[in-house]
C-alpha cells in the first residue's frame, strides 16, 4: 500500500537519474498529469490485479470508504478490502463478488448498499496493457442524493396524483359524513398518523350536517388527546380556529401538553408525541371545523405534510360547503337550477385544483432538473476535457497502457453523462419550451425509437397560435404516457402520433398496431394508473380524453382541446 492516499505507481530499480530514467521522464510527467486528473474526479477509483490484490486507488476512494490512516500505512492489500467489507451486512458476499468477476469479463455495473444507508454505483472494466488483461479498474460513484431525489420525485408525483383523485372523490359526493371520512382517512394515510378526528365548529347553525368523526389506524394505544369537550383547547391552540397548530413533541412542549392532556391521578400512556390541527374553512369568515391528527413519533408532521393536509382540508371544506348548500337547495323550489349551478362551480373548482397540482408537479421536475444540471453537468464536462487534454499530452513512444486506461475512464464518463442526460430529459423537456410541441414530440419519439426499436412517426403541424405552456406540457405528458403504455403492453411495431387543428380545436391522436385489448376489461376492474394520470392531465386543461381499443386492432388515444378552454 502507498504511503499517501493518491494513485500510486511502482518504480523499478535504476529509474532514478539513469539514462533510462531520463528517457521515461515524459512518461512520468504524463502519469503525474493523469493522477492529478483522477484525483480531481468525483469518482472513487480502485485498481486490482488478477489475484484481486489492490494496486492503485485515489483520495476520493479513501474518503468515500473512510479508510483510516493506519490501514493505508500498513501497505496491506487484504487489510484495505477487509476494511471495506465491514461496511456491508454480508461481508463475505461483498468479497465473493469481487473475486467472481473474472478479468476477461466485459464491463459490469452494479449497485452497493452499505450499512450507512448510502447508495453507491460500482462500475468495473478490464485493465489491459500490451493486449494482455492484467486486472480491473473499479469506479465507485455515490448516487445517494440522486436516488433520494428520484425517490422524492416519485413520492411527490404519487402524492399529487393521489390528492387529485381524492379531490375527484370529494367533489363527487354531497354527503358531509362521506367527505369527513374521506379527508380524515386520506390525511392519516400519507402522514402516518395514529389517529385522526374531525371536530365540527360549535357555532354552526346546522351542526347536524357536520357530525364528529374519529378514525384509528389500529387498536387505540393509550389515552386519546381529543375528547368531546376539546373545543376550548382547539380554539386557544388555533387562534379561534383561524390558524393551523402543530406540536412536534408533546413531551417537550409543556404549553401544548397542558392544553390537550388531561391531568389525572393515574394517567394512561398517551402513545402520541406530535399533533397537527388544521382548520376546515372554505373561506375566512366560515369555519366548519378542524381536522386533528395524532402521530406516535416526535416530528411526525413535517412542513411538506402540513402543506399537503392544508390543501386537502381546503378542498374538503369546499366539498362540505357544497354539501351544506345542497341541503338548503333541496328545501327550495328552485332546487334543480341551483343544483346545476353547484355542479358547475364544483367542476370549475376541481379543474382549478387539478391545474395547480399539475403545475406544482412540473415546477418540482424543473427544480430537480436544474439541480442535476448545475451540480453534475459542469463536473462531467470538465472531467471530459481533462481526459482529452491528458491524451494529447502523452509522449509518442508510450506503450499504449495509458491510452487504454484513459479510454476506460472516458467510457465511464460517457455512460454517466448519457444517464444524466436521460434523467434530465425526463424531468425537464427543454425542447418543448424552446421549439414547441411538435419538435419536442419528434425529439422524444426519436429517443424512444432508438431505445426500443419501435417506430414512432410524428405527423401534423405546430398549433398556431401556440398553445399555452400548461396545455403544451399536458399534451406532451399524455403522449409520453401513451407511448410508455404501448411499449410495455401492446407488442406494437409502430405507434403513430398525429396533431391536427381545425375549427378552433386541437386534436392529438396516438394509434398503435399492437394486439389491443377488450374495452370491457377497463370497466370490469380498476383503471390503470397511467390511464388515470392521462385523464387527470386532460381534465386539468379542460380537454377531453378518449381511449378506443379492440382485440387485435391496437389502441387509439385521442386528446381534444377546444380553443378558448381555460388553461
Amino acid at each position: 500500500m502507498p504511503g499517501s492516499t493518491g494513485i500510486r505507481s511502482r518504480r523499478g530499480p535504476g529509474q532514478g537519474g539513469t539514462e533510462a530514467g531520463r528517457a521515461l521522464a515524459p512518461l512520468a510527467r504524463s502519469l503525474a498529469a493523469m493522477r492529478a486528473i483522477l484525483q480531481a474526479t468525483t469518482n472513487a477509483i480502485l485498481v486490482i490485479d488478477r489475484g484481486a490484490r489492490v494496486t492503485d486507488f485515489n483520495d476520493r476512494f479513501v474518503s468515500m470508504w473512510s479508510v483510516p490512516a493506519e490501514v493505508i500505512l500498513r501497505r496491506d492489500d487484504s487489510a484495505l478490502l477487509d476494511w471495506m467489507e465491514r461496511g456491508f451486512a454480508d461481508p463475505a458476499a461483498f468479497r465473493a463478488r469481487i473475486s467472481s468477476i473474472d478479468a476477461h469479463d466485459p464491463p459490469t455495473t452494479d449497485v452497493l448498499h452499505p450499512l450507512d444507508g448510502r447508495t453507491i454505483e460500482r462500475h468495473s472494466s478490464a485493465q489491459v496493457i500490451g493486449g494482455a488483461t492484467i486486472g480491473r479498474v473499479w469506479s465507485f460513484v455515490d448516487v445517494t442524493h440522486h436516488e433520494r431525489t428520484r425517490q422524492q420525485l416519485r413520492e411527490e408525483t404519487e402524492i399529487l396524483s393521489w390528492l387529485n383523485r381524492t379531490g375527484l372523490a370529494l367533489s363527487s359526493t354531497l354527503e358531509p359524513l362521506a367527505v369527513v371520512e374521506a379527508v380524515t382517512r386520506a390525511s392519516m394515510s400519507f402522514s402516518g398518523a395514529l389517529a385522526g378526528s374531525f371536530i365540527p365548529h360549535p357555532s354552526l347553525a346546522d351542526p347536524e350536517l357536520l357530525p364528529a368523526f374519529r378514525q384509528h389506524a389500529g387498536p387505540p394505544a393509550g389515552a386519546s388527546l381529543l375528547q368531546a369537550d376539546s373545543h376550548a383547547a382547539l380554539a386557544q391552540a388555533t387562534q379561534e380556529w383561524q390558524q393551523a397548530f402543530r406540536c412536534d413533541d408533546l413531551e417537550r412542549d409543556e404549553a401544548a401538553r397542558g392544553l390537550f392532556v388531561r391531568a389525572a391521578k393515574d394517567p394512561e400512556p398517551l402513545g402520541v408525541r406530535s399533533l397537527l390541527v388544521v382548520p376546515v374553512a372554505p373561506r375566512p369568515d366560515l369555519v366548519l371545523g378542524a381536522l386533528a391528527l395524532e402521530h406516535p413519533a416526535a416530528g411526525g408532521f413535517p412542513e411538506r405534510v402540513q402543506r399537503l393536509i392544508g390543501a386537502l382540508s381546503t378542498h374538503a371544506a369546499i366539498a362540505i360547503d357544497n354539501a351544506r348548500l345542497h341541503a338548503r337547495v333541496r328545501k327550495e323550489s328552485t332546487e334543480r337550477k341551483l343544483l346545476a349551478n353547484l355542479q358547475r362551480t364544483s367542476a370549475q373548482r376541481l379543474q382549478s385544483l387539478s391545474r395547480r397540482l399539475m403545475q406544482a408537479e412540473e415546477e418540482e421536475r424543473k427544480r430537480l432538473g436544474r439541480e442535476l444540471h448545475d451540480r453534475v453537468g459542469g463536473n462531467l464536462s470538465a472531467l471530459g476535457m481533462g481526459l482529452e487534454l491528458l491524451r494529447k499530452q502523452l509522449p509518442d513512444d508510450h506503450d499504449g497502457a495509458i491510452d487504454k486506461r484513459v479510454d476506460d475512464l472516458q467510457d465511464i464518463l460517457r455512460d454517466t453523462m448519457a444517464h444524466v442526460r436521460g434523467v434530465l430529459a425526463e424531468l425537464r423537456p427543454t425542447a418543448l419550451e424552446d421549439l414547441g410541441l411538435l419538435p419536442a414530440l419528434r425529439h422524444q419519439a426519436g429517443v424512444l425509437s432508438a431505445r426500443s426499436g419501435i417506430q414512432f412517426p410524428v405527423r401534423g403541424s405546430e398549433p398556431s397560435p401556440r398553445l399555452t405552456p400548461d396545455c403544451e406540457i399536458a399534451f406532451y405528458r399524455v403522449a409520453q404516457e401513451a407511448w410508455s403504455n404501448a411499449m410495455k403492453h401492446s407488442g406494437a411495431h409502430s405507434v403513430a402520433l398525429t396533431v391536427s387543428q381545425q375549427r378552433g380545436s386541437i386534436t392529438m391522436v396516438i394509434e398503435d398496431d399492437g394486439h389491443g385489448f377488450e374495452p370491457a376489461e377497463l370497466s370490469a376492474g380498476t383503471p390503470s394508473l397511467g390511464l388515470t394520470t392521462m385523464r387527470e392531465r386532460a381534465q386539468a386543461i379542460g380537454a377531453v380524453l378518449e381511449v378506443g381499443a379492440a382485440v387485435g386492432a391496437g389502441v387509439c388515444v385521442r386528446l381534444s382541446l377546444a380553443r378558448g378552454s381555460p388553461a
